[in-house]
């Protein structure tokens, strides 16, 4: 267990304490948590997925990866060549699928 995970746990713990404490001064039972945690489910590590969701790629992204490949570039030039030209926001796996679907890769 990593220093940096125990801190989270402890940062999580103390969170969930003071919400207690705040339960209690309010006159509530201290048992009933606001957010409906408890101290368990406080220190369980949280979801691991990516806060902001990927970029969606939109048909004009498509259509201009596409006719940049087969208009300027040549099938061994790298989509992040072809993204830095094209100045597109999305990012350079993305590209490469776009390049094998259509069938514009070198390998």
């Amino acid at each position: 267990m990593s220093v940096g995970f125990v801190h989270k746990w402890c940062l999580r713990l103390v969170e969930q304490i003071d919400t207690i404490k705040k339960a209690k001064r309010a006159g509530r039972p201290a048992n009933n948590y606001p957010d409906g945690k408890g101290i368990k489910e406080a220190i369980r590590s949280g979801s691991t997925a990516p806060k902001n969701p990927r970029r969606k790629i939109t048909d004009a992204h498509r259509r201009i990866i596409i006719r940049m490949r087969k208009e300027r570039f040549t099938k061994r030039m790298g989509a992040q060549k072809l993204k830095v030209y094209a100045d597109l926001a999305i990012s350079h796996q993305s590209i490469n699928k776009i390049l094998k679907e259509e069938g514009l890769t070198a390998f």
